[in-house]
C-alpha cells in the first residue's frame, strides 16, 4: 500500500476518533453514583455540554444570528461568552466561598471545598449532578441541563426533523425529560428552582436547594429574586415565538408579562420551600425557626435607638418580598388575605409551630394561579410600607411603564430614574433608621400617577 493511501487512512481514522470524542456522552464513571437504586425506573441522566457545545448545533459563531431562527445555532456560543450562569462556578473558586463553607463546618471538622459542597453545587453547577460532587459536569457552571433537563434520552432526537414538528412538540419534551420553556409561567418557575429554591424532588434527582440563615450569616447574600429584572439582564440566546404552532413570527415579551409570571413562579417556590422547611423541622432534619423566612430588620437594627420596640415591634415579621403583591392580586382576595393574615401571625410568634405553617403555607400556595391574577394593584391605604413592600411596588410600576413602545423616550421616564435613586437599597446600608415608610409611599403614589396619565396599565397576556 502506498504512503499516500495510510496517510489518508490515517488522517480519516483521527478525524472520526475525534468527532466520536467530541459528541461522546459523559463516561459511565461519571454518571453511575447519579443512577437510580437497584430495582428503581432508572432516571434521566445529564450528559454535559460536549454535544451542545459543536458548530454543527448550537456553537456556531455569533455573527450567524441574524433575529431568525438562526440564534439557536449560535445559543451555545452566546451563552459561554456572555451569560454570568457559565461562570457560576468559578464562584465557588473565590475567597468568599472558602470563607463561607469554613464558617459553616464544624469546630472539629475539615470543610469540604465549595467547589465539592453539595449544598453550593446545587445552584453553582449542575442540579442534577449536585451528589456527584467531584463531577466534571460542574466546571461549566448552571449549563444547559440546568434548565433544559438531562439530556441523555432527548439529545439525539431533538436534532431530527420530526421534534422540530409544532404539533405535539411540548408532549414531546415533557416525555423526555426536556423542560418545556416556552411560555413564561414554566420558564420563570424554572428559574425559582435556584434563585428562591425548592425541596429536595427524589424522583427527579434533584437536590435541596435552598439558602437559609445559616448560609446567610456565613456570608452568602440574600436571595432577592424578580423575574422581569432578571430576565432584561441575561442575554437572550433563543428567540421567543410560539413553538406549538406552524409558521409564527417572533414576538416580544412585555415587562409586564414577564412580572406577573414571576410573581407567580416566584410566590408558589417561597411557600413550597416555607412549608418543606416546617415539615424537615418536624423531624429535625432543618433548623427551626429559619431566620432566613424573616424580615432581616425585624432582628438586625440599631439597639441605641428609642423607638426600637415600636419600629421592630418587638416580634419575627414573616418576610414579604415574594408576598407583598401576589395575595393582592388575586380574584379571590377575601380568601387569599385571610390566608396571608393567617400565616403572618403563625410566622410572627417566637416560635412558630412547624406543622401549623407547613398546613397554611400550602393552602396560601395552592390559591396562587395564573388565572386569577390581575393587572398591576393600587397602593395600600393607610398601611406602612416596610421596604420589601416599597421595593416590589416600585418594580411592578416600572414594568407597567417599560411594557409601553419605546417607554425611555417618554417623559415619565425621568421621574421613574428619580424614584429608583431614592428606593434604592444602599451597599452600606446596616439598620432600617434610614428607611421612611412614608415618604417611600408618597414617592410610589407619585410613579403610579405618572402611569395614570398614560392610560391603562397594559395587562399581561396569559
Amino acid at each position: 500500500m502506498s504512503d499516500r493511501r495510510w496517510l489518508i487512512i490515517i488522517i480519516a481514522a483521527l478525524y472520526l476518533g475525534v468527532a466520536s470524542v467530541w459528541r461522546a456522552p459523559t463516561p459511565a464513571s461519571e454518571t453511575a453514583s447519579l443512577a437510580s437504586p437497584a430495582g428503581t425506573t432508572a432516571r434521566i441522566q445529564p450528559i454535559g455540554i460536549v454535544g451542545c457545545a459543536a458548530r454543527g448545533c448550537h456553537g456556531a459563531p455569533e455573527a450567524q444570528a441574524n433575529g431568525s431562527t438562526d440564534r439557536l445555532a449560535c445559543s451555545f456560543t452566546t451563552w459561554a461568552r456572555h451569560d454570568p450562569h457559565a461562570r457560576a462556578f468559578q464562584a465557588l473558586e473565590m475567597p468568599l466561598s472558602a470563607e463561607i463553607v469554613r464558617r459553616l463546618a464544624h469546630s472539629d471538622e475539615k470543610p469540604n471545598p465549595a467547589t465539592q459542597d453539595e449544598r453550593c453545587l446545587a445552584c453553582h453547577g449542575l442540579p442534577y449532578a449536585a451528589r456527584e460532587t467531584k463531577s466534571e459536569l460542574h466546571r461549566n457552571g448552571v449549563s444547559c441541563e440546568a434548565c433544559h433537563g438531562p439530556a441523555s434520552r432527548w439529545e439525539p432526537e431533538h436534532t431530527t426533523t420530526a421534534w422540530a414538528a409544532p404539533e405535539g412538540r411540548k408532549k414531546r419534551c415533557e416525555a423526555s425529560g426536556m423542560t418545556w420553556l416556552n411560555d413564561l409561567a414554566s420558564r420563570a418557575e424554572t428559574c425559582a428552582g435556584c434563585h428562591v429554591g425548592a425541596p429536595e424532588d427524589k424522583e427527579n434527582g434533584l437536590p435541596l436547594r435552598e439558602v437559609n440563615h445559616d448560609l446567610i450569616a456565613a456570608g452568602h447574600p440574600r436571595l432577592s429574586f424578580e423575574f422581569a429584572v432578571y430576565s432584561a439582564r441575561m442575554p437572550h440566546h433563543w428567540d421567543e415565538r410560539d413553538r406549538t404552532r406552524a409558521g409564527q413570527p417572533l414576538v416580544k415579551r412585555t415587562p409586564i408579562e414577564e412580572w406577573v409570571a414571576g410573581q407567580l413562579a416566584s410566590a408558589r417556590a417561597g411557600l413550597t420551600l416555607l412549608a418543606d422547611r416546617a415539615h424537615r423541622a418536624t423531624s429535625n432534619k432543618a433548623p427551626w425557626p429559619e431566620f432566613s423566612e424573616l424580615d432581616c430588620y425585624a432582628c438586625h437594627g440599631d439597639l441605641n435607638r428609642r423607638d426600637r420596640a415600636a419600629a421592630l415591634q418587638d416580634r419575627p415579621v414573616w418576610t414579604t418580598w415574594y408576598w407583598s403583591l401576589p395575595h393582592r392580586l388575586l380574584d379571590g382576595r377575601a380568601e387569599s388575605n385571610k390566608l396571608q393574615a393567617e400565616l403572618a401571625e403563625l410566622m410572627s410568634r417566637p416560635i412558630a409551630p412547624a406543622p401549623a405553617v407547613q398546613e397554611s403555607a400550602i393552602r396560601a400556595r395552592d390559591q396562587i394561579t395564573l388565572p386569577k391574577l390581575r393587572a398591576v394593584p393600587p397602593l395600600p391605604d393607610g398601611v406602612p410600607l416596610r421596604w420589601d413592600d416599597a421595593a416590589q411596588f416600585y418594580y411592578a410600576y416600572a414594568a407597567a411603564l417599560q411594557s409601553r413602545p419605546k417607554w425611555e423616550d417618554l417623559p415619565q421616564a425621568t421621574p421613574f430614574r428619580a424614584g429608583w435613586e431614592k428606593l434604592h437599597f444602599p451597599r452600606d446600608f446596616r439598620n432600617p433608621q434610614s428607611y421612611d415608610s412614608a415618604a417611600a409611599l408618597k414617592v410610589l403614589s407619585d410613579l403610579r400617577k405618572e402611569l395614570d396619565v398614560l392610560g391603562p396599565i397594559p395587562q399581561a397576556k396569559h
